[in-house]
């Protein structure tokens, strides 16, 4: 049975430092950090359940403020400032990490048929 990925946003506002620092360690294990409260990661629909009672189990739901954004498929992102990542990182399911996918696969294609 084949499940579709998705990728999604995870931005939060929590209010103690105590369940900010909660919330934040669990999702550095399930997730990409891009700024200081903003998480993307790609999952299917198991891991995106399991992301989100892992987070509900963190938060103060009448205090706290945790969203998820879906980003669609060949969405690019829009950036000011210092790099979300180091130079020649490329975060999986971006657009450019797809391309440079695709370069590898072609020079490992080069060079198993001996071609150059």
């Amino acid at each position: 049975m084949v499940t579709r990925r998705s990728r999604w946003l995870v931005a939060y506002d929590i209010v103690s430092p105590r369940r900010l620092a909660r919330v934040h360690r669990f999702l550095k294990r399930h997730a990409l950090a891009t700024q200081y409260s903003v998480f993307t990661v790609e999952t299917d629909p198991a891991g995106l359940q399991a992301i989100l009672a892992g987070v509900g189990r963190r938060i103060d739901r009448r205090r706290d403020d945790v969203r998820l954004y879906p980003i669609g498929a060949g969405t690019g992102i829009a950036a000011l400032g210092r790099p979300p990542l180091p130079r020649g990182l490329l975060a999986p399911g971006t657009p450019a990490a797809a391309a440079a996918g695709d370069r590898d696969r072609h020079r490992r294609g080069m060079a198993e048929t001996g071609s150059a």
